[in-house]
């Protein structure tokens, strides 16, 4: 960067060094909606809209079953190469 840039670049660049972009494939779907259901995973979720709750609704059941699979000895307890032959092993098995 150079000398005279100023501090507003200097906050720019810093920020653009820490920005993630995630690009997520959607579609539209049309799909029947139990509203009690909604309202309740909505009031867990603390999300706004439709989409929003199903969207973190499905980014949960993924979580859950990752955490379910995790085992701390086979994942975490080892040199490094351990713990990835450890998960190449859980993955293709």
């Amino acid at each position: 960067m150079s000398g005279n840039a100023g501090p507003a670049a200097a906050a720019i660049l810093a920020a653009s060094s820490v920005l993630s972009v995630t690009v997520m494939q959607m579609s539209r779907t049309t799909v029947d909606v139990d509203e009690s259901a909604l309202a309740l995973a909505r009031a867990e979720l603390g999300t706004a809209g439709l989409s929003a709750t199903v969207n973190a609704a499905l980014r949960e059941v993924g979580r859950q079953r990752a955490l379910a699979s995790f085992d701390v000895c086979r994942d975490v307890d080892g040199t490094p190469d351990e713990v990835e032959a450890n998960r190449q092993s859980r993955d293709s098995g």
